[in-house]
């Protein structure tokens, strides 16, 4: 039977039966995970890793299994802007139009360029030192996601993302040269018009279709409205150490996640082996058998609900049209200045998340 969700789950807990698979359930680094278990999660054969960090809020790491239907891959590390648990549906399929959480958390300086006069805030860093053999072609599977789509495709400043191996990014399109990011794979804003590499691209969002689209069903279980195809990173590497960093960040203010899950097994050196992988039967992944889940607690974004959040998402891009239709430039003074406050809430769902999960087990 096909895996019908996304599961974020423990490094730790390793024999679950395969139906608590097709559950949605979150386990991210405030359960006890650490660094080493997402490198765990990740490593293909022969890679060894060394000086493993992560730097950020521990609700924007994480692992993940049973995601086969959501992302075209079971398992792996789930990295975010806000919280990793939202990215869960709680209603099956996505139907939310604005999850966040506001970490107040600092951006990162290698992804600040990608956001010009905004800068980075909720940085999640992931990053480690490894070493292939004999060199050769480091490769790494991984989809990006995002509540930015599709409002905020074309805007001045939307989340940012990338894989720097040895101080380079390699999140780039097939072409070698097009860095991976909401502006650069859409479907276009509005849905339709003007998009950009759209073959890589699966929208999420019935409320962004109109007339001969409409209805719809969100194409796949995930609480994101828009994210890309299985992406595959490659670089040459030498022998010897490397160092590889992956980082995502909101870009310009705090509000809407973002989210790039790394497929278990990828992170590999020029090896013939598949990676590790539950696959579409839905089996229980190598890293995965935790009996947590997403929140049952229905404001996922901050002070005023989900209204509220609705009303921001439209404020804001109001905010981002009439800001281009002015001047066109991207002068940080005229930005919209308002934050999304997520922190008074924030310590309740983490403490009602945990209660329920341990009541769950």
């Amino acid at each position: 039977m096909m895996c019908r969700g996304l599961v974020v789950a423990s490094a730790t807990l390793l024999a679950a039966p395969a139906s608590l698979c097709a559950q949605l359930v979150v386990d991210d680094l405030s359960t006890g995970l650490s660094a080493e278990d997402l490198v765990a999660a990740i490593l293909g054969p022969g890679v060894a890793a060394t000086n493993v960090s992560f730097n950020g809020d521990d609700t924007a790491g994480g692992l993940f299994g049973g995601g086969f239907a959501a992302l075209g891959f079971d398992a792996g590390v789930v990295l975010g802007t806000g919280n990793v648990g939202f990215v869960v549906p709680l209603d099956g399929m996505n139907s939310d139009d604005g999850v966040s959480q506001g970490n107040f958390r600092p951006g990162d300086p290698d992804l600040d360029p990608f956001v010009p006069s905004f800068g980075t805030f909720d940085a999640a860093v992931f990053e480690f030192d490894f070493e292939c053999p004999t060199g050769g072609v480091l490769t790494l599977d991984y989809v990006l996601a995002s509540e930015e789509y599709n409002e905020f495709v074309n805007g001045f400043y939307n989340d940012a993302f990338g894989i720097f191996v040895n101080g380079v990014n390699v999140a780039l399109l097939p072409d070698g040269v097009t860095p991976v990011s909401i502006n650069t794979v859409n479907g276009g804003n509005p849905l339709g018009v003007d998009a950009a590499n759209p073959e890589f691209f699966i929208n999420n969002d019935c409320d962004d279709l109109s007339g001969e689209m409409a209805p719809c069903v969100p194409a796949v279980p995930i609480e994101m409205d828009g994210l890309t195809v299985v992406l595959t990173a490659s670089v040459a590497v030498p022998a010897g150490v490397n160092h590889v960093k992956i980082a995502i960040a909101d870009g310009g203010d705090q509000s809407f996640d973002s989210n790039v899950f790394i497929r278990s097994g990828s992170f590999a050196c020029a090896s013939d082996e598949p990676p590790v992988d539950g696959g579409p039967d839905g089996g229980c992944p190598k890293h995965a058998g935790g009996k947590g889940h997403g929140s049952k607690d229905k404001d996922r974004h901050g002070k005023g609900g989900k209204d509220h959040a609705k009303d921001q998402k439209a404020s804001k891009s109001d905010g981002k049209k009439e800001q281009k239709s002015k001047n066109g430039s991207k002068d940080k003074k005229d930005a919209p200045s308002s934050k999304q406050s997520d922190t008074p809430w924030k310590k309740g769902w983490k403490k009602g998340w945990k209660k329920g999960w341990q009541s769950g087990k």
